[in-house]
């Protein structure tokens, strides 16, 4: 799917050597097509907002450079039209540096360019939207988006602007800047800076600036805090720019005088330039849905996400509770066939997680990218079926792993790599419950792999003939959440029937 937008992108002739990039903001406010995206805070209350914590509503934080936030286009006149998810990049990665896996910026653009290669080639159900042509160059490759910050207090998004003249800051990816700097390379490292390119031409001494400093940082490098600070040098009437709201904002002596609230009002969405997918929103998180398909009630995954501060997955789960209240979930609820359909439906959930593992052959990946259960989510589609409810579903990965990067410093993953992956989903969706965590679930593994299958005594044909002793059966119970429908299915120690692919 393409939206698009006719508005101009006017870009100074002074940063025309920067990376060119596009503006979000026109596509987040009601304009001639009174279509727009609306990105959705995780509550309405300023007090809540005025904390150093994000105020949009985060669906998922596990990625170490993606995160997703939850996001609805909506038409000028209020009427929701559809609820998307934005997979927006990192400011800050969260994994740490390897040197057996070098990563760098550049190596992190061509991962951005090669998955959105992917989604755009190989999906026909507009699951991945693309929200307007502009954003793409003369090649049809994916331009980054502007630096964007959000005030709290109004509701509005900008771009920030140099302290100093103005004008609008810019991500320095020059190598020759940075090293007369003596700043990190952006070729050869994961640090990125914010500067002004008029200003550094102009005098040389203008200020870098990135998300959050370390220890051993260069003193003329400041923070996202310090740039949100000098912004109240522009409020003196020294702004080039009519774009920045807090030139004109009766509030702007609380937040740049005496009162210093600008760091609590405003936050940025992206501090540095940055990527971008738009996804539809996917109905639940792969572990909800093998918790609710696993006999856990709506209340319960609730009572789970609300404690562990998921407020993004909640309100995905609240909707399709909704949902959920006209059909029966399942055939067999209050039978002991119950079990059966458990295990076709996980079945069919790792079938659709394995087509997608195995859609790209010889991946090249870094170990921090690996197949990982957190980065599917699962669509329910159960209007125009006379199926239960769980039954029409659809898998979906969400994430920028899923393809092989051309001329990358990553050497190919064998496919054993993949299937290891593989076979620890396989054991979190058969074995994982309320009473079994993955931690355990492992540490039983373990034990017996060192024990029965990986001593130098044990041989394949003994593994074929008893393969799990007793004991560990007694250890792992089939992956049902709820213990009556366990004991009545009469599996509260079938795991091994279900790991020799016993048929029924």
């Amino acid at each position: 799917m393409v939206l698009g937008y006719s508005g101009n992108n006017e870009r100074d002739a002074t940063v025309a050597k920067q990376t060119i990039t596009q503006s979000l903001i026109p596509f987040l406010s009601p304009g001639k097509e009174q279509i727009y995206l609306k990105i959705l805070l995780r509550s309405n209350e300023l007090s809540t907002l005025e904390n150093p914590h994000t105020p949009f509503l985060i669906v998922s934080d596990s990625d170490p450079l993606t995160y997703l936030i939850s996001a609805k286009f909506t038409t000028h006149a209020g009427s929701d039209l559809k609820n998307v998810s934005l997979l927006v990049q990192r400011d800050k990665y969260v994994f740490p540096q390897n040197s057996l896996y070098p990563l760098n910026n550049k190596e992190i653009d061509k991962l951005w360019q090669q998955a959105f290669d992917f989604y755009l080639s190989r999906d026909h159900d507009s699951f991945f939207i693309l929200l307007s042509r502009r954003h793409l160059n003369s090649k049809g490759k994916l331009l980054s988006l502007r630096s964007l910050f959000f005030c709290k207090l109004k509701g509005v998004f900008f771009h920030p602007p140099c302290p100093n003249c103005g004008g609008l800051m810019e991500l320095c990816d020059d190598d020759e800047i940075l090293e007369a700097k003596k700043l990190q390379l952006y070729s050869s490292s994961l640090r990125r800076y914010l500067f002004c390119p008029v200003c550094h031409a102009s005098t040389k001494l203008s200020h870098f600036y990135v998300y959050e400093r370390e220890e051993f940082d260069s003193p003329i490098l400041q923070d996202r805090w310090d740039l949100i600070k000098g912004f109240g040098k522009l409020t003196e009437g020294k702004s080039q720019s009519n774009a920045f709201p807090c030139v004109r904002c009766p509030n702007n002596p609380e937040c740049y005088g005496s009162g210093s609230q600008a760091t609590s009002r405003i936050f940025p969405f992206s501090f540095y330039p940055f990527y971008m997918f738009i996804f539809e929103a996917m109905s639940l998180h792969s572990l909800d849905f093998l918790s609710l398909i696993s006999g856990a009630s709506f209340d319960e995954v609730r009572d789970h996400l609300s404690s562990s501060q998921e407020l993004g997955r909640k309100e995905r789960l609240n909707i399709l509770r909704k949902k959920a209240q006209a059909k029966s979930p399942f055939f067999f609820q209050q039978d002991d066939r119950d079990f059966l359909e458990i295990l076709y439906l996980k079945l069919s959930f790792l079938s659709q997680i394995t087509n997608v593992a195995f859609a790209t052959p010889n991946p090249q990946k870094h170990p921090s990218f690996g197949l990982s259960i957190d980065r599917f989510w699962v669509g329910i589609e159960p209007y125009d079926s006379h199926l239960p409810f769980f039954w029409n579903f659809r898998v979906k990965p969400i994430d920028i792993w899923l393809t092989s990067q051309e001329n990358s410093c990553f050497l190919k993953v064998p496919y054993s790599q993949s299937i290891y992956s593989l076979a620890l989903i396989w054991f979190y969706s058969f074995l994982v419950n309320k009473n079994h965590s993955i931690e355990k679930v492992y540490r039983y593994l373990g034990e017996e792999l060192n024990e029965h299958i990986l001593s130098d005594t044990c041989k394949f044909q003994d593994f074929l003939k008893e393969p799990i002793p007793n004991l560990f059966c007694q250890k792992i119970s089939f992956g049902i959440q709820n213990e009556n429908r366990s004991k009545r299915s009469g599996i509260q120690h079938g795991g091994r029937h279900l790991i020799l692919g016993y048929t029924f």
